[in-house]
């Protein structure tokens, strides 16, 4: 499987060799969260960079990371994987367009759910609706929602309408953090949806489609 990160990008970002190539081995060998986090505890310390590292940032800042912290670990096992499969599934779901040419959002929708997550719950839009342009799961760290296909069949027999997701959406510019050691404020372009009276937009880095990598990291690296 693909990495949805190439090394030279993820060294950029402040991630080490070894991290890149243990998500990696993790995506391709099919690891637990467990596995992963004992894998990288038992890598060598070869440098103080395993317990800090000042790295750039993409605004000319810097970025305190702390590589052998448990909770940042288990978020980025979880999101790197999502994230992969999800670039997996949406070319899996595009080859399908022909007899499920509809999609919907799925956001499992209990206690844990996040309530801008939970208010996309059951929406459908075509498959090329520019709503998947910056919303197609997942839309935050540790997100866990995902994407329904449908046929006209289903549709009908769901009694399930399409909702045209270009009326709705707007461009909107937001702070996403500090670095603390410049006080530089960031921001990011991201797209909002409005739908009930509520602006619905992704979590901080996360508007855009993993379906569509490009050849920069995904915001999201950047916010754990």
């Amino acid at each position: 499987m693909n990495s949805i990160i190439s090394i030279n990008e993820a060294l950029r970002i402040g991630m080490t060799v070894e991290l890149w190539e243990s998500l990696g081995e993790a995506l391709n060998e099919g690891w637990t969260e467990r596995m992963f986090i004992q894998h990288m505890d038992s890598l060598p310390l070869k440098s103080s960079r395993w317990d800090r590292q000042v790295v750039p940032d993409m605004y000319g800042g810097e970025l305190d990371i702390r590589m052998n912290s448990q909770n940042r670990l288990e978020t980025l096992f979880h999101t790197y994987i999502d994230a992969s499969y999800a670039l997996v599934h949406y070319q899996s779901y595009i080859d399908d367009v022909d007899y499920a040419p509809f999609w919907q959002y799925d956001s499992i929708n209990d206690t844990h759910t996040r309530p801008n997550h939970a208010a996309l719950d059951g929406l459908v839009f075509r498959w090329d609706d520019p709503f998947w342009q910056s919303h197609y799961p997942p839309n935050g760290l540790n997100c866990r929602c995902r994407v329904r296909t449908l046929s006209q069949d289903d549709l009908d027999d769901e009694g399930l309408i399409i909702t045209d997701g270009a009326e709705c959406l707007h461009k909107i510019r937001r702070r996403i953090g500090v670095v603390e050691s410049t006080n530089q404020v960031l921001f990011e372009d991201a797209t909002a949806f409005h739908w009930r009276g509520k602006e619905l937009s992704p979590d901080p880095g996360f508007s855009y489609n993993p379906g569509h990598p490009s050849s920069d990291a995904p915001l999201w690296l950047r916010c754990i």
